[in-house]
Order: C-alpha cells, then structure tokens, then sequence
C-alpha cells in the first residue's frame, strides 16, 4: 500500500513538529499496511523552488540520519514529493517540473481555499499540459461547499487524478458520500494527509479496511 500525500518530514511545515513525531507517525504507517509513502511538504509560491528543495532536502536527511538507528522494517520506504498550493504564477515557473513525485511524472496540487472561478480551471487544465506532467488534484472532497458544482463537475472532467483524504471515508457523516464518489471512479487515490499522531493522525489502513468492507 503506498500513501501519496503525507506531511512526515519533521519541522518543515504544519506536518511532524520533530524527528521523534515523524518516525512515530512512520511506524504507524507500517503498522496499517503501507510499505511506501511519500512525503509532500507544503510548497508556497512565496519561495522559490529552489529555497522549497533544499529546505525538504535538509528534513529529509535528518529524518533519513535518525532512521539509521531503527529496524528498517519498522518504517515504509520514504519518497518525495510536494504539495504546491495553486497560484496563476505557476504556469511562469520554469521550475515548475522539479516539483513532481519522485520517480513519478506528476505534481499534487492543492486547490485555492476560496470560490473558483473559470480562470482558475482553465490554468490548471493549461498546466499540466504546459509543463508535460500528470496532475493530482489533493482531498477534492474539502471544496464541496466552497464553489459552484459545476466547477466541480469540470474538474472532474479534467482526466486528471483526483485523491480523496482517508479521514473522509472515517468519518461516519462523510462516509456516505465517500463511498459514492469511490464508486462512482470519481477518485482514484485516498491519502492519508497525516500530519500529526493527534488530530491528523495515520489511517490509510483504516479507510482501505473501509473500502474493502463495502466491496463486498
């Protein structure tokens, strides 16, 4: 099982405030099931790539460091990536591309926290285009009751990946409407999103246990 949208490098963004919280939240991983995550820090267009990259490259040495020390079969696979928040500037970036997964051609993007407008939607149709790479749109299922449906209705039609947050299959109020996005291949990926082993714990084994169930 891999988990493609992780906040686990320690100290670089809202994610694992240390070392100590990364490898626990690592372990818990593993516990559930997963043997690959990524790790995809929060990339602000305030920075520039370059900035971004070193600072992921520098928390994820230390963590690597510290994982010396521990079972390796303890702990999942720990690749890279990023979340990058959507910004119209994007598409000037010639930087853009070394924001994608590591050995994966393709960028999480994290839509804008306000109403969408067709501007919006166009670029991000543009972008991947523009720069070659596959799109994954991040937890769509948190824009519902921000923007126009029929925004989300084009989104959907993008082709574009489309990753759902495993808290939304937990939740016994979303769990419903997870279930029909899922099944209506509406999402492709669920992500845990982990930031923490609080609030924004690990639980991708738990909402896989979920999908499984209603397979049935």
């Amino acid at each position: 099982m891999t988990d493609i949208h992780t906040h686990i490098l320690p100290g670089i963004d809202d994610g694992a405030k240390d070392v100590g919280m990364s490898i626990a939240m690592l372990k818990e991983m593993k516990k559930q099931g997963v043997d690959i995550v990524y790790a995809t820090p929060h990339y602000y267009p305030t920075e520039t790539v370059d900035e971004f990259l070193k600072r992921r490259n520098t928390a994820y040495n230390t963590l690597m460091t510290a994982l010396n020390d521990i079972d390796k079969s303890q702990v999942p696979e720990v690749r890279l990536g990023a979340e990058v928040y959507y910004n119209h500037f994007l598409l000037k970036n010639p930087d853009f591309k070394k924001l994608t997964y590591q050995d994966w051609n393709c960028v999480l993007l994290e839509m804008p926290w306000e109403r969408w407008n067709d501007q919006v939607l166009d670029d991000v149709e543009v972008l991947g285009r523009a720069f070659g790479v596959e799109i994954v749109l991040a937890h769509l299922e948190r824009y519902y009751d921000m923007t126009d449906k029929k925004h989300l209705k084009r989104v959907l039609k993008f082709g574009y990946h489309v990753q759902m947050n495993a808290e939304y299959l937990v939740n016994e109020k979303t769990r419903k409407n997870a279930l029909k996005l899922y099944k209506k291949n509406k999402v492709e990926f669920v992500a845990s999103d982990a930031h923490n082993m609080h609030h924004r714990r690990p639980n991708l084994g738990e909402a896989m246990s979920i999908l499984e169930e209603n397979r049935k």
